[in-house]
């Protein structure tokens, strides 16, 4: 590969890093998408294209595609171990990996041990998440004893029964800082509520949280229950609630925060189903939101600040931002009519419920009188729902090319095979190999917009 003799190209790769950031959309905020025009593959394409101007972008760029790892099917976590086992310095790029693959039964020993091969490949590894496949679940339980070697700091835990996998949870509690729980609830409600009913035997212990400072859930209310009476939290301080439309579950939220939200300084509190909001207690919220002290940031859905709930008053509120439904016909009220509510707010902001997957959205905010956020990404229109961001191209052009088959059920190509790096004259060929771009590329490069945030 020649090297192009320019400044720009010759800065040090650290540098060259921190502006790539300011080019590439952060995956965090995206779900693993292989689907051709999702907003998570073009972000894969942007990086790819990046690496491939030079010898010292490739350097910089590199990290993007190994900084967070999603796992869609088997025989990538055996492509991505046997890499990562040949280039240790690309080991210790791994921060993050996302599972996503249905394992038969067959295959999970040999599954179980790639995945305590891949923790003790990746030493800086500290964020694990699952999500599902359609139908077919990657059993959380089984995931979490194979990473007990390194210390986990953010577990996402999708699961038919949470409550199996907490069992594990214990293993990272010392390091622990965020912690996302959701519940599939595909099981029959008896035998979700016998098993809860299980758990909730002294022969269960309690389980101390020293450092979990976010905790975000959609659990049911005989899971909540549990969590509530044995989880110690001293350090939680945002704290995102999702309810159903059934009662009970809401007073269990009301019951969680009185018992583990005197830190708490961040509070979203909404319902997934807007078009059936849950029977919300005026005089519960009031007397469980005025003791938490710390409370500065609320994310509530709008109908909490209707005439109906003239009697809430939080002074301590500072910051308050409302969740748009489709029972706000009329739009929401206008900041002066919050100002008995909340006589110390500095910030008022409305926001799209398809965008409180954002992780920024849950931080303290710039003084503003109310707007709207619109998120644009390089190329990427983003849209949404409540679990996810999923992105269309602004482009016509297929990036990831013909060879590439998304034409099955579950959009994944299952006839293509993962090819790895596995020394450097191989890396340094295929590196060689894909530099060719032509000049419509290359332009359409040159255009896209820088990202911030």
């Amino acid at each position: 590969m020649k090297r192009i003799n320019q400044a720009t190209l010759s800065l040090p790769w650290e540098l060259l890093h921190l502006i790539f950031q300011y080019t590439v959309a952060p995956s965090t905020i995206m779900v693993p998408d292989r689907c051709t025009h999702s907003a998570w593959s073009l972000n894969v394409l942007t990086s790819k294209r990046l690496m491939t101007v030079c010898r010292d972008w490739y350097e910089a760029g590199i990290e993007f595609l190994y900084t967070d790892v999603a796992i869609y099917w088997m025989q990538q976590l055996f492509s991505l171990l046997w890499t990562l086992q040949s280039r240790p310095d690309l080991a210790l790029k791994l921060v993050s990996i996302d599972i996503g693959c249905f394992v038969p039964p067959d295959d999970a020993e040999t599954f179980d041990g790639a995945l305590g091969s891949l923790a003790s490949t990746c030493p800086k590894l500290t964020r694990l998440s699952t999500r599902f496949i359609h139908v077919h679940p990657t059993r959380f339980p089984r995931i979490l004893p194979a990473f007990s070697s390194v210390p986990l700091t953010h577990i996402t835990i999708h699961s038919d029964d949470p409550h199996s996998s907490t069992n594990f949870v214990h293993l990272f509690a010392e390091h622990l800082v965020s912690l996302n729980l959701y519940a599939r609830n595909s099981a029959p409600m008896r035998c979700r509520i016998q098993r809860a009913a299980e758990l909730s035997t002294p022969n269960f212990s309690s389980l101390l949280f020293p450092r979990l400072q976010y905790l975000q859930h959609d659990l049911e209310y005989y899971w909540l229950e549990h969590i509530r009476r044995k989880w110690v939290l001293p350090a939680l301080c945002c704290l995102t609630c999702r309810v159903n439309s059934r009662h009970a579950s809401f007073s269990a939220n009301l019951e969680f925060m009185r018992t583990h939200g005197k830190q708490v300084s961040t509070l979203l509190f909404h319902s997934p189903t807007e078009r059936d909001p849950p029977a919300v207690d005026v005089k519960g919220v009031q007397s469980i939101l005025s003791e938490m002290r710390q409370l500065r940031h609320l994310i509530i859905p709008g109908f909490w600040v209707m005439p109906s709930f003239d009697d809430l008053s939080l002074p301590q509120i500072q910051y308050l931002d409302l969740i748009s439904s489709p029972l706000e016909t009329d739009g929401f009220p206008p900041i002066n009519d919050q100002e008995h509510r909340f006589p110390n707010l500095t910030s008022y902001r409305l926001l799209d419920s398809s965008l409180l997957s954002l992780p920024w959205i849950t931080t303290r905010p710039s003084p503003t009188k109310g707007e709207r956020y619109e998120f644009h990404f390089p190329g990427i229109d983003i849209t949404g729902n409540e679990y996810s961001l999923l992105g269309a191209s602004s482009f016509k052009k297929n990036f990831l090319g013909e060879g590439m088959d998304f034409a099955s059920d579950d959009g994944m190509d299952l006839d293509w095979v993962p090819t790895s790096g596995n020394d450097t004259s191989s890396s340094e060929s295929d590196l060689e190999a894909n530099s060719e771009i032509s000049d419509d590329e290359l332009e359409e490069c040159k255009s896209l917009p820088s990202w911030f945030g």
